[in-house]
């Protein structure tokens, strides 16, 4: 995961950097990475500004989908469906699927 440094940690390597400090010296003095201390600089220049862009907020957690329910009585009948084709083969399937797209079409 990406450390996200404080809006503090970067205006003090913008204003390092604006007092004439080297972007290797800024890197080593705080510690960050020498190409975070680019890239704020580079968005500096851009933005004249250090802070996150609107509209990063927080990851939204996982919703589950909603399921339709089952009525009882839809319940009975799949079951009744499953308990009498149990023992069924696959040729047995091959001929039901073959008369169920038949009568659809």
């Amino acid at each position: 995961m990406v450390k996200e440094y404080s809006i503090m940690i970067r205006s003090q390597a913008v204003g390092m950097l604006q007092a004439g400090s080297s972007q290797k010296f800024v890197s080593l003095k705080l510690g960050v990475n020498i190409r975070t201390v680019q890239r704020w600089w580079r968005l500096f220049k851009n933005d004249l500004t250090i802070e996150n862009k609107g509209g990063r907020g927080r990851k939204k957690s996982y919703k589950r989908p909603r399921q339709p329910l089952i009525t009882e009585k839809n319940m009975a009948a799949r079951l009744k469906f499953c308990k009498e084709r149990v023992n069924w083969t696959a040729n047995d399937w091959k001929t039901y699927y073959l008369q169920m797209n038949h009568r659809l079409s």
